[in-house]
């Protein structure tokens, strides 16, 4: 029982400091990053705690329920619940809290508002640690809603620019969107089930409750067609979108449906995973095509969400929820990395007198040689990320394709289909990031960047980046570096063990290679390295994908017998018109996501503002209106009755006698 009170006052000093800071900042004595930092490293201490308690098994597991009858018949459980997963949640937070605080203490030195960046940064841990502890819906859903709340805060902590504003009110909207799907379904658990204690349920959920209660999943881990929110969300500070926007509010979806999935129907299972593909697919060719360096990396957040939703939906949740813990890891590095070059950029900019786009990719570059220290993490994390070998990332995103490629024996031919596109999600995802790499790192600096020094290493951005370095190796999750499943923390999820394809993962990872070198070489050793030679770039891309297509063909034997310059004409034909086709479908996809998928939320909205406008209208002359109209009626009969009695006899008299009348006269008729 002390284990538990400790806990609960663990889970309130986020909060009492939050709320502190927001009352009484700390502007002059800086104490407010220091101290953020040491409580969120506690939190990472009572994490791993509670790992060593767990140790033994899964199911092992730390509960205190506590019961508030709010209603004769429903009584919500306030109580404390903590198994394996959950202690993993509690240590990942806290541990990337702590990175972000400590990194933050120089991001955000020259702000004026610091004090409330980390009140909002302490509230928000709070919110989602009240998510991971509680095992009612209801009281999940409180924290789901601080979440959001604080989401909306830090996107527009810079609330004086415009694109802040809209990004944040965007955010709030969106997450309110897949939030009411999630409220229903709770109602709807209540009603069937009469609760709403997940650890109570006995029963599958019908499918259109399980859909209702993935809609909640589908805003926070901004899945199709509700993404859009996230790469916009880059507007706020660069440690925030490492906390919130990479490892742990975007995650909380993912999270809320490794609980929850044992009891969705196989129907509604094979929707999800569909939509965790179209978002993969969706979000890596749009990644593809951006310049924000901070976008690129946003949408890299929702393919990867995707993958891990592909593996729970497809039965596989210890793989999914260990890529959740991998991911974590090498993403919130990769942001860290990146907004490293962007706060430097600034200050070079403010030196020199300069303005441009600093998170612009096209231009900037030579980083490797300016800031090595950065760079090398940052090659780390891209490689955990592009699935390279002896990384995290590879373990964890090779088993969930190997896995997605197993099922064939359950789900049929659409495994085949899913596993596939996980494949070319996988290869996309390589070439994007070589093209980060390339652009940032490895070609040369523009001219007027060339007079930059070598920036030394600054112990505030190089720790948290070097700790979440090493959580992104390979060595901290399996002994074996192409296999998770000889790992103890895949044995301690009690997973069941297939017959893996492992030639399918090295073929993966050969193809990840192979993309991210290409992407690398296209954009990092260019002699130009413009915006202006994207297109070329993707055209020889098209040529060279359809030349390797072609060594399978075999209309190739039928060719050759024909005119040589004939066939090269024809060929050459038809690799322009197939580049072209490639460049359509980009730009198809990049103005259907911007004006189709936006347009539609917007309408939505416009819709949502004109039927509010008519209830509010309803409201006010119908529904007052009436009740208005009683109390004009009985103003009314008061007066009427108020003059009846006039205290003159004679009318007294008179009124009798009218009264007789009419009572004789019904009497007649």
């Amino acid at each position: 029982m002390e284990i538990v009170h400790s806990l609960w006052l663990l889970l309130l000093l986020p909060l009492i400091w939050g709320l502190t800071l927001l009352v009484q900042p700390f502007a002059r004595a800086r104490l407010d990053g220091t101290v953020s930092t040491l409580l969120f490293a506690c939190l990472t201490f009572a994490g791993w705690f509670f790992l060593q308690v767990s140790k033994g098994s899964s199911v092992a597991s730390i509960a205190a329920p506590a019961q508030w009858q709010l209603l004769p018949n429903f009584s919500l459980n306030c109580g404390i619940y903590i198994d394996y997963p959950t202690a993993w949640m509690i240590f990942i937070v806290g541990l990337v809290s702590c990175c972000v605080a400590l990194y933050s203490c120089r991001y955000m030195q020259a702000e004026a508002h610091r004090s409330r960046y980390f009140a909002y940064l302490s509230l928000f841990v709070f919110a989602m640690l009240l998510i991971v502890v509680v095992r009612d819906l209801l009281l999940i859903y409180v924290g789901w809603e601080l979440v959001g709340l604080c989401s909306y805060l830090l996107i527009g902590f810079w609330h004086e620019k415009a694109e802040a504003r809209r990004a944040a009110w965007q955010a709030f909207v969106t997450n309110r969107l897949g939030d009411t799907g999630f409220i229903l379904g709770i109602g709807a658990c209540l009603l069937l089930s009469g609760t709403t204690d997940m650890l109570q349920y006995k029963e599958v959920l019908p499918w259109w409750v399980a859909l209702c209660l993935f809609g909640g999943t589908l805003g926070k881990s901004a899945q199709f067609p509700l993404h859009f929110w996230l790469p916009d969300a880059m507007a706020g500070p660069t440690p925030a979108s490492a906390l919130i926007h990479a490892a742990t509010m975007v995650a909380a979806g993912v999270y809320l449906l490794f609980r929850l999935h044992a009891y969705f129907p196989d129907s509604a299972l094979l929707t999800i995973a569909c939509l965790a593909l179209l978002s993969i697919l969706w979000s890596g060719l749009l990644a593809c095509v951006q310049k924000d360096m901070k976008r690129v990396l946003a949408y890299s957040t929702v393919s990867q969400l995707g993958y891990m939703i592909l593996a729970i939906a497809l039965y596989n949740p210890a793989g999914g929820f260990i890529h959740l813990l991998t991911h974590a890891f090498f993403k919130a590095g990769l942001f860290l990395a990146v907004g490293a070059v962007i706060y430097y950029l600034h200050h070079w900019q403010e030196h020199k007198g300069i303005h441009f786009d600093a998170q612009n990719m096209f231009l900037t570059g030579g980083w490797a040689r300016k800031a090595p220290w950065l760079a090398a993490p940052y090659f780390l994390f891209a490689a955990a990320l592009a699935g390279f070998p002896l990384t995290a990332g590879a373990l964890s995103k090779e088993h969930i394709i190997m896995q997605a490629w197993a099922s064939y024996s359950r789900f049929g031919s659409i495994a085949f289909y899913l596993s596939s596109g996980a494949i070319a999600g996988a290869f996309i995802t390589a070439f994007y990031m070589g093209r980060q790499a390339g652009l940032i790192w490895l070609r040369p600096a523009p001219q007027n960047q060339h007079d930059t020094h070598r920036i030394k290493a600054q112990g505030t951005f190089f720790i948290p980046i070097l700790v979440l370095a090493l959580g992104s190796l390979w060595f901290w999750w399996s002994p074996h570096p192409f296999d998770l499943e000889y790992g103890t923390i895949w044995q301690r999820f009690n997973a069941p063990s297939v017959a893996l394809p492992h030639g399918i993962g090295y073929l993966t990872t050969l193809g990840a290679l192979f993309m991210f070198a290409l992407g690398v070489w296209l954009y990092g050793f260019s002699k130009k390295g413009k915006e202006a030679a994207t297109e070329p770039y993707l055209q020889k891309l098209t040529r060279l994908l359809y030349r390797l297509c072609c060594l399978q063909d075999k209309t190739i034997q039928q060719l050759m017998s024909l005119n040589q310059q004939r066939v090269q004409l024809e060929r050459a034909l038809l690799q322009d018109r197939l580049a072209a086709r490639w460049m359509q479908l980009c730009r198809a996809i990049h103005r259907f996501d911007r004006h189709g998928v936006d347009g539609v939320v917007r309408q939505t909205a416009r819709a949502t503002v004109v039927f509010a406008h008519i209830i509010a209208w309803t409201d006010r002359q119908i529904v007052d209106g009436i009740v208005k109209g009683f109390g004009i009626a009985a103003r009314f009969i008061a007066y009427v009755g108020s003059r009846l009695q006039s205290g003159i006899l004679q009318e007294y008299v008179w009124i009798a006698l009218v009264a007789l009348a009419l009572f004789l006269w019904g009497i007649a008729m």
